[in-house]
């Protein structure tokens, strides 16, 4: 296995709270930390976040997700975008400091697109090849798939950007490690590019930390939770109906629903109409939460709601899952997702919806309510193996592990 003397983890999305990237790369920056690996994260501009452990830089104007306004051609748009984001990231690439990069180093990026790969490529082969370090790029969106591309016909333009881009990658930078975080996108990806992409598990924190409550027996009345990026793709525009059925059927239960994004936007106002008379029994919480917050919150859940889109998650993650997973939640997930596959590998607390609409949902969590006391063993039985695999220390193992390129310190 590849011990590097020092990691580089490279993150433009780490701007905030919320989401997974200061969740997940707090827990890698932990892991590495009591490995006596250095790490220095290179996040956004402009934020003041801080990772304990970690040498911080503020080194990236845009997150990954940036689109320049106002193309003019539509026709060309993927290429033009992916032209100008390439150019803009690897400006801000051109300003990380590489005088002391050893090949004994090892340059992580956990989650980019076809808009950043040119960038990294002109970047990483331009550093001297003997002080160029270890490199893992880690593919885990699937951009190509999600309704705002689809719906704008961009799908097999972005294929081939995509295409080209690894290829391009590969053979200008031949020690290039690719990983994504499922089978289903690993199959994707090597699909799209004809180059090998290793799977490794989701980075989650110690079970205890997420579950400060451990140990002690949930009391009625029973707390749903919905937490996490307001999406359709996460089934944010089902919610309200399911929260309306569960409340109705069951007098004493509660709800959390997490709004984090734009509160004026359609979903987040559909989020909070629920009617008055059940208003007193559901919580809103609203913006990004912090790490104390978000554990603070998903302790006091009973049951997680993840009414996940199968279009979209029968190829990615769920940091969302796999934190509850982690906390021996009781889960409700959609069918033909891979938090279903995993849900039945691990023998998790779970009640499976058999479709993706609101009354299959709102089915499953009656079920997972009037079944909760089983379902909740189940959930705490099925801990130690999914954190074994699913955890920091599992995710570095099989990270470093998968580096195959000559190491020289």
């Amino acid at each position: 296995m590849f011990q590097p003397t020092q990691i580089h983890l490279i993150e433009p999305d780490l701007a905030e709270f919320g989401g997974h990237f200061y969740t997940q790369d707090s827990h890698v920056v932990e892991e590495c930390n009591a490995r006596g690996i250095p790490v220095k994260v290179y996040g956004r501009q402009g934020t003041d976040l801080v990772i304990p452990g970690a040498e911080m830089f503020r080194t990236f104007r845009f997150g990954v997700w940036i689109e320049p306004p106002q193309i003019e051609n539509q026709n060309f748009a993927p290429f033009e975008i992916s032209f100008l984001v390439n150019r803009a990231f690897y400006q801000d690439l051109r300003g990380i400091d590489t005088a002391g990069f050893t090949p004994g180093q090892l340059v992580f990026f956990p989650g980019v697109t076809h808009n950043q790969i040119d960038a990294i490529t002109e970047w990483f082969s331009g550093i001297p090849e003997d002080r160029r370090p270890q490199l893992v790029v880690t593919l885990r969106y699937l951009n190509s798939r999600m309704h705002f591309n689809e719906v704008r016909g961009f799908t097999p333009a972005i294929e081939f950007l995509y295409r080209h881009a690894l290829s391009k990658l590969k053979e200008r930078c031949p020690g290039v490690t690719l990983v994504c975080d499922t089978e289903t996108l690993s199959d994707e990806y090597q699909k799209m590019s004809g180059i090998p992409v290793k799977v490794l598990p989701v980075p989650q924190g110690r079970q205890q930390e997420l579950n400060p409550e451990n140990g002690n027996e949930s009391k009625p009345p029973l707390s749903v939770l919905y937490i996490g990026n307001l999406s359709p793709l996460r089934g944010a525009d089902y919610v309200p109906e399911i929260a309306e059925s569960a409340l109705n059927a069951f007098p004493e239960l509660e709800f959390t629903i997490h709004v984090h994004g734009d509160a004026n936007s359609p979903y987040a106002k559909k989020l909070m109409s629920l009617p008055e008379t059940l208003s007193s029994r559901v919580r809103f919480l609203t913006g990004a939460l912090s790490p104390v917050e978000y554990a603070q919150t998903m302790a006091a859940a009973d049951i997680v709601l993840l009414p996940y889109a199968p279009s979209f998650y029968r190829w990615a993650s769920s940091g969302v899952f796999a934190e509850a997973a982690s906390a021996g939640k009781v889960l409700v997930v959609s069918s033909g997702t891979n938090m279903a596959k995993w849900a039945a590998a691990y023998d998790l607390g779970a009640v499976v919806a058999n479709d993706f609409t609101p009354v299959a949902f709102s089915s499953a969590l009656e079920e997972a309510i009037r079944n909760f006391a089983m379902l909740k063993q189940k959930a705490q039985t099925a801990i130690p193996a999914f954190t074994q695999e699913h955890s920091a220390k599992g995710f570095l193992d099989r990270l470093l592990g998968a580096i195959t390129a000559p190491t020289t310190a």
